[in-house]
């Protein structure tokens, strides 16, 4: 990877998946800056599998954007992301065309293109289709149209369409939600999949071409609009600003640092490969050499066995030379391509430089490895076979191609006629055509393959697998010129395929120094692989590096931005009221000079504000005295401002004019206080002129008032400032209604006792003065003491009843409990009432089998007799009186006693009266039943007293039942004693049920036979 190329994509997969996972850390820490619900966690997923994209293959554990995993895991995200992004707007329906694409593995990326150019004779191509062939339509047809960028299959397409349109179909419902920075997300994902169309098509990390540039750039373009979104969220806090200025600036440095090192590094593998394989060429020049040499010693031994035949000018059988000699017939398999024996040309005799007549020869084998006649006459003409004519034995490689270059390894001897000192009578030339076969058999040290070429720049021959007429072809005219020509090392890197080279060639010399050639020596690179772990190494430590920085800058950053959270919290707190909050202050630096500063105005402001406090308290108390008095007032007050507009009104006078003080304030006071006299005419009050003086009259607008109103007196005076002027008026409002109410109650009390002690007495007083005048019989007059007696007993218990009251009113009447026999007492009440009540018959059930209750001897008594007398007096007609006692059915621990009428029954209207004291339902001089109006609520306070309840049950025309609750006398109690209280309960009321509407029919319980 080039030097712009590596930093480039280091930064741009570094620094998405920092940004991706630092979306992954937004989802979780601020929901607000995520969708809402379950989509944040999909969100978050989304995120969290690009990230993990990127650092797969940013740290090289994948190494090219094309290939499944990584399309995989960007796909995915992708879709996780719009998913996530369908909630906070209203979801489309998914199209077909929408759906996640189904990924595939595309063609091994990166196969070279098959070369078409100039083959050289004798090269065999690489395996592969050939440039006619229609392996790949697709790719054949357009790569020469638009380089590969545009060279992709139906498949191919498919693979880059699935992120792209997922991450562009995202990037719109990002810009429809309503996120914060929702534009920037939108950005940052559009740019994302306008990368993967390019992504999808590049090749390997090693090739680097427009289409890659691009996708790793527009990458990078969104990994920054995706980091201006997240600053958005990190702006709002100073420490998480520090943290992501300081992950910025770490990505920039590691992208120097890993572009330095890996420079650096390539540089140095390089360098050293070109060192090694310049060596490798000169030893490759020796070791050619060495095998002229070999060929030297072969054509010596030849020259041993055709002496006899040079000698005598005879053609000498070589084939059965070499088959008497190395004991088989090929000269293939010694590792000799060719022999000559050669005799002296006659013409130049003994001449230098003068070139030898071929005698005999052996030439190939059959396999194609052959000499032709006129590259015979060339060896003939040699140097070295001039040179062993001369009787000098020489080896060396030469060009003893005539048309076009042809290179062999040859040693020739001298043939003498006797010992060394004798005449060279001929000589022995044997060699090996340098080409293919004679590399792969040359004995080569480790597998650098070695290419030879031909002073034309052909190629010979190479021991490389495939593509040495590629890496000739790009370098084929610096060859000549600065190797064969002048005789320089070329240096290059070439790639061959997808596999990258270091190719060094240098001259081939001749034995006398001449350039016939050149070796090239190519040797794949390792430094991608090298590269490729330096950035895993460097990626790895990066995200380690800036996980760890990250940290440390956020306990730094917190320590730098204690003071002003601390400060920040101070604040809020004072903006709350709370003026105590205080900054501690640690250093001398700018930020501890603004806490002391805050913590002197916190100080100020705080001892102002007990002042203003302690006034302002002064001044609620004195306001909460008045508005407390004005509230308790048992009369209503209303004030008004010199307008006649009202300020102030009370409770009392909210009741007696029947308005709220928030609807009467700021009125008029004639709409609030308006006052009539008995005929309706309206009054005049003086506080409306702020006059002061009396009137009297009825509220009338009150709804809760009578039909004639609230009889009210108003008394008003003005208000005065200093200087005399009335600046308003008060007007005191008093309710009569509780005055005038008394007088009638004392009124018809009055009333009533006359009434009451009126009746027992006239037949006292009239049967008295009769047995005082007259001499009546005695059975007549025992009827008139009877009566007398009666009616003496009547008035002992209506006072009675008077002091009972009086006493419960004062408190002093005192219930005495203890164990009580119900069944012996109202036996002897119903014996009693049989006598003076003919007209009724009484029936009395249930209470021979009854348990003792804890009852008054007295009271108790008193209370059930008030009942049957009750019964009595409103059955005018007569009829069945019902006294029951049984065990409460919803309470055991207490009895029932029930007495129970078919008179009149009572009213709705009569029920919420008739437990009043002195109050008669009818209250006329000529009502037709007596009695004080004190009977019920009587009953009510003494069975109070006894822990127990009174029930009614009434219907109008139906009678009525009053029922007693009396706990019963519990085992180990013998009795108590306590007041019997003034104030009572309210007493339920219940319809009393029937069978046939209007019957006077006895009551359930009634075991009587009418």
């Amino acid at each position: 990877m080039s030097a712009f190329a590596a930093p480039l994509h280091f930064v741009a997969t570094f620094m998405m998946a920092v940004g991706a996972f630092a979306c992954v850390w937004l989802a979780v820490s601020r929901p607000e800056w995520a969708p809402r619900g379950w989509a944040r966690f999909v969100f978050g997923a989304g995120w969290a599998f690009l990230g993990v994209a990127e650092t797969l293959h940013g740290a090289q554990f994948v190494q090219a954007d094309s290939l499944t995993g990584v399309l995989a895991l960007r796909t995915i995200a992708y879709f996780l992301l719009l998913i996530s992004l369908l909630v906070p707007v209203d979801p489309l329906p998914v199209e077909p065309g929408l759906r996640r694409p189904h990924l595939r593995q595309s063609p091994a990326a990166g196969q070279p293109a098959p070369f078409s150019g100039w083959t050289p004779p004798g090269w065999t191509p690489p395996e592969g289709p050939s440039p006619g062939s229609r392996e790949g339509p697709l790719e054949g047809s357009r790569e020469g149209k638009g380089g590969r960028f545009w060279a992709m299959t139906l498949t191919t397409a498919t693979r880059t369409a699935g992120p792209a349109v997922l991450a562009l179909m995202a990037a719109l419902f990002a810009l429809r939600s309503r996120l914060d920075g929702a534009r920037r997300l939108a950005l940052a994902l559009g740019l994302l999949g306008a990368s993967e169309v390019f992504l999808a098509r590049s090749g390997s990390s090693n090739t680097v071409d427009a289409t890659w540039v691009l996708g790793h750039g527009l990458h990078l373009l969104a990994g920054l609009a995706l980091g201006f979104w997240l600053w958005r969220a990190f702006r709002v806090s100073v420490q998480a600003r520090i943290v992501a200025s300081l992950v910025l600036l770490l990505i920039i440095v590691i992208a120097l640092i890993s572009a330095t090192v890996t420079n650096a590094f390539a540089i140095n593998v390089r360098d050293d490969a070109f060192r090694t394989e310049a060596a490798q060429v000169g030893f490759e020049g020796t070791r050619f050499a060495e095998q002229a040499n070999s060929m030297q010693t072969v054509a010596g031994l030849m020259g041993l066995v055709t002496k006899p035949f040079i000698a005598t000018n005879a053609k000498a059988p070589v084939d059965l030379i070499f088959h008497n000699l190395f004991g088989q017939q090929p000269t293939s398999t010694v590792g000799v391509d060719f022999v000559f024996a050669l005799t002296p040309q006659a013409t130049c005799q003994g001449q230098p430089q003068c070139g030898g007549t071929i005698l005999t020869s052996k030439v190939g084998d059959g396999n194609g490895q052959s000499i032709d006649d006129l590259e015979s006459l060339v060896i003939a003409g040699s140097p070295e076979a001039r040179w062993a004519l001369q009787g000098v034995p020489t080896a060396s490689v030469d060009d003893i191609g005539a048309s076009r270059s042809k290179l062999v390894v040859m040693g020739a001897v001298p043939v003498r006629s006797g010992d060394s000192s004798s005449p060279v009578i001929g000589a022995v030339v044997a060699g090996r055509i340098v080409n293919r076969s004679f590399l792969e058999s040359f004995p080569l040290p480790g597998k650098v393959p070695v290419t030879v070429i031909g002073a034309n720049g052909e190629l010979l021959g190479s021991s490389l697998d495939r593509g040495a007429d590629k890496l000739l072809q790009d370098q084929q005219s610096d060859i000549l010129v600065r190797a064969i020509q002048q005789g320089g090392v070329v240096k290059k890197e070439a790639t061959v395929g997808s596999k990258p080279y270091y190719v060094v060639t240098g001259p081939l010399l001749r034995s006398d120094g001449k350039r016939v050639g050149a070796v090239m020596i190519s040797q794949e690179q390792t430094l991608g692989a090298t590269q490729e772990q330096v950035a895993k190494t460097i990626f790895l430590g990066a995200l380690a590096a800036t996980l760890f920085a990250v940290g440390a800058a956020s306990v730094s950053g917190s320590r730098i931005t204690r003071p002003i959270r601390e400060l920040t919290y101070a604040a809020e707190q004072v903006r709350g009221g709370d003026l105590k909050a205080r900054v501690p202050v640690g250093e001398a630096d700018e930020v501890g000079m603004l806490g002391e500063a805050f913590n002197q105005m916190t100080t100020s402001l705080e001892t102002q504000a007990a002042d203003l406090r302690e006034a302002t308290l002064q001044e609620i108390r004195l306001r909460g005295e008045l508005e407390t008095i004005l509230q308790s007032m048992t009369d209503g007050l209303i004030a008004v401002d010199r307008t006649g507009r009202i300020v102030t009104i009370n409770r009392e006078a909210e009741r007696i004019t029947g308005v709220t003080a928030d609807w009467a304030r700021d009125r008029k006071v004639e709409r609030v206080l308006a006052v009539v006299d008995s005929s309706g005419e309206h009054v005049e009050l003086p506080v409306y002129r702020m006059a002061g003086g009396s009137a009297a009259g009825f509220i009338a607008g009150n709804p809760t008032a009578a039909a004639q109103g609230i009889p009210v007196a108003v008394t008003s005076a003005p208000i005065t400032d200093d200087d005399g002027t009335v600046a308003g008026a008060v007007a005191v409002v008093r309710d009569l209604t509780s005055e005038l109410e008394v007088e009638t109650m004392k009124t018809e009390f009055l009333s009533n006792i006359s009434h009451e002690l009126r009746t027992p007495l006239t037949p006292i007083k009239g049967y008295a003065d009769l047995l005082r005048r007259k001499v009546v019989p005695r059975a007549k007059a025992i009827s008139f003491l009877n009566v007398i007696v009666a009616s003496t007993e009547r008035m002992e218990r209506i006072v009675d009843m008077l002091v009972d009251f009086s006493a419960m009113q004062a408190g002093r009447l005192m219930v005495r409990t203890g164990p009580f026999n119900l069944d012996r007492a109202t036996a002897d009440l119903v014996t009693k009432w049989e006598e003076s009540a003919p007209k009724h018959f009484f029936e009395r059930t249930g209470f021979e089998s009854l348990p003792s209750v804890a009852g008054d001897p007295r009271l108790l008594p008193r209370a059930i007799d008030e009942l049957i007398d009750n019964a009595v007096k409103f059955s005018p007609d007569g009829g069945p009186i019902a006294i029951h006692g049984e065990i409460d059915a919803e309470r055991p621990n207490r009895v029932r006693v029930s007495v129970t009428d078919h008179g009149i029954g009572i009213t709705a209207e009569q029920m919420s009266q008739i437990f009043q004291d002195f109050v008669q339902v009818d209250a006329s001089e000529t009502r037709a039943f007596g009695g004080l109006g004190l009977g019920l609520g009587y009953v009510r306070r003494i069975i109070e007293a006894h822990d127990g309840e009174l029930q009614v049950e009434s219907s109008p025309g139906e009678g009525s039942r009053f029922s007693l609750f009396i706990p019963m006398q519990r085992s180990g109690d013998f009795g108590g004693l306590r007041s019997v209280h003034s104030e009572t309960a309210p007493i339920p009321v219940i319809p009393l049920r029937r069978r046939g509407r209007g019957a006077r029919k006895p009551p359930p319980e009634w075991q009587g036979d009418r």
